[in-house]
């Protein structure tokens, strides 16, 4: 990376700062959902001046990464920090064939972070990987909104909640009532009845995850 200071007294915050880096296979594996970098570059810049916190400005993109071991590419966000709290707003991430965007927050004081996303028109088929779900043929595009809470890098203390819908798909098909249908001669065609489409709403907490 490279780091520009300029330093003139005479300004009401003296000290101006601009950098730039570039990382390869950056693994932040201390933070929720286990965010890797495979190509990044963070370009900010920022002034600060005698007894007041530094302000800060900037713009990252990810080219390709990870996000709980499935590919992201296409990232774009702004990043800003003041006395109060660092923030990282994404506006666009291409993720599991979807679009990922929403924003994430560290409280200064507190070590509090907040992050709310929200992902559209995921696909099923890639979700699926490395969960229970990997081996059954179920597939679909799916929409979630979460919203989380984690203190410092820990985490054993991530809370949080959130909703995920699965449209034009495939879950199950329910093969006893299948047969029902063709004893009263609804089912002419002999295919199974499918659930195409549904809603998962979770809350972590403490050591529990409800569905």
């Amino acid at each position: 990376g490279s780091l520009h200071i300029l330093h003139s007294p005479a300004l009401p915050a003296p000290l101006a700062f601009s950098s730039c880096w570039w990382t390869e296979n950056l693994a932040l594996t201390g933070l929720p959902l286990q965010p890797v970098i495979r190509q990044g570059h963070l370009a900010l810049a920022g002034r600060m001046a005698k007894e007041k916190p530094a302000i800060l400005e900037g713009v990252l993109t990810v080219q390709r990464g990870e996000l709980s071991g499935r590919p992201m590419s296409g990232l774009r966000g702004r990043f800003t920090s003041d006395a109060e709290a660092l923030s990282l707003t994404l506006d666009e991430a291409q993720y599991a064939g979807g679009t990922l965007t929403g924003r994430m927050t560290r409280e200064i004081g507190s070590s509090r972070n907040l992050a709310s996303l929200d992902l559209s028109n995921a696909r099923v088929e890639q979700m699926k990987e490395g969960t229970l779900l990997a081996d059954q043929a179920i597939h679909g595009a799916m929409s979630a909104h979460v919203d989380l809470a984690w203190t410092g890098s820990d985490p054993a203390s991530l809370t949080g909640k959130g909703k995920a819908d699965l449209q034009d798909g495939y879950l199950f098909s329910l093969p006893p009532l299948s047969r029902l249908l063709q004893l009263i001669a609804l089912n002419g065609g002999q295919r199974d009845p499918v659930l195409r489409s549904g809603r998962m709403v979770f809350r972590r907490g403490g050591e529990a995850l409800r569905l």
